[in-house]
């Protein structure tokens, strides 16, 4: 008789749609092989992780997925280029069967699904194929225009509502949930879960508050040049780069700042429905010059200092106007 080894793994991803999803494939994945999950574990990217990442304490073995590199990880997949913030990490770095970065993939999520179909030859059932459809889409900022997002009339989208509506205070209560959605996901579609009375009340509220958000988002933004600059700390405004699109069409950039925690978050974008501008700014090469990262269209970085995040909202606002 065989000997069947079942190995716990902890799963590390991105706090957003694309690593959450990335983490339900997983979850899938493993207990299909006979595996186990002992942790989800959501991190995002503040600003003293870069300086102790090398000596992050991960729960071992352990997964990484849709975050930058870590040379003890398992299991790794990422797709953005500020992936290695090691110079030697990168040199020594090789794809393997458990490992994969490929910055051609639109979101992590697609990355790790070809992976494991191709090496372990793993079917995603449809639910999780379609959370993979709209993680290209969500992680790319591949929409049909601003109101698509801002409106988020898709069921996707709503789900990403609920997901952003999540208070993130108490990390304790925050993982539980994140933990219960991942598990939901991986059998149920996205129309079964965001029917719970618990969760499409949720989204309700939080769609309401997205209406009163425009009229007050066009109060608080300031048109710099072609760019919209947005102080959205002790403000309600989702995902305010795409309000300002919505807002202000025909504007090139959105700069934001907002309060999550002890953290200062910027969020920097191009439109891309108004791209006439030619521009070949990388943005998340940019932010990653001041501690941060992203994509080419889309970046963001953390900072405890209020007045060093907003020095530097208005050095990157100048550079977009000059070189964009």
């Amino acid at each position: 008789m065989r000997l069947v080894i079942m190995t716990r793994y902890h799963i590390y991803f991105h706090d957003d749609f694309d690593g959450m999803v990335s983490a339900v494939i997983f979850f899938d994945f493993f207990r299909k092989r006979g595996d186990k999950v002992g942790s989800f574990n959501p991190i995002n990217y503040t600003p003293s992780i870069k300086k102790d990442w090398a000596n992050f304490k991960f729960k071992k073995p352990f997964v990484l997925v849709d975050f930058m590199y870590h040379p003890n990880a398992d299991w790794w997949f990422d797709h953005h280029e500020t992936s290695f913030i090691n110079p030697d990490w990168k040199k020594n770095y090789k794809d393997d069967d458990r490992h994969a970065f490929d910055q051609i993939y639109k979101s992590g999520c697609a990355l790790v699904l070809a992976h494991l179909n191709k090496k372990y030859k793993y079917e995603a059932p449809k639910n999780i194929q379609e959370l993979v459809y709209w993680g290209d889409i969500i992680d790319s900022a591949g929409y049909k225009n601003a109101r698509q997002i801002v409106e988020r009339k898709e069921p996707a989208l709503r789900l990403m509502s609920y997901l952003d509506s999540l208070d993130k205070v108490d990390q304790k209560i925050y993982q539980a949930k994140q933990s219960a959605i991942i598990k939901n996901l991986a059998t149920k579609s996205i129309n079964n879960f965001i029917a719970y009375s618990l969760v499409s009340n949720r989204i309700k509220k939080y769609l309401s508050k997205t209406k009163k958000s425009v009229a007050d988002f066009k109060k608080s933004a300031v048109i710099k040049g072609g760019v919209i600059f947005i102080d959205a700390i002790n403000k309600e405004f989702p995902k305010p780069h795409f309000l300002a699109y919505y807002v202000y069409p025909k504007s090139f950039y959105s700069v934001s700042i907002n309060k999550y925690g002890a953290y200062y978050h910027m969020s920097v974008g191009g439109n891309p429905w108004n791209k006439t501008h030619g521009t070949e700014i990388n943005i998340g090469k940019k932010m990653r010059s001041y501690g941060g990262g992203g994509h080419k269209a889309i970046g963001g970085l953390e900072k405890k200092s209020k007045l060093e995040i907003m020095k530097i909202a208005e050095e990157i606002i100048e550079y977009l106007n000059i070189h964009g």
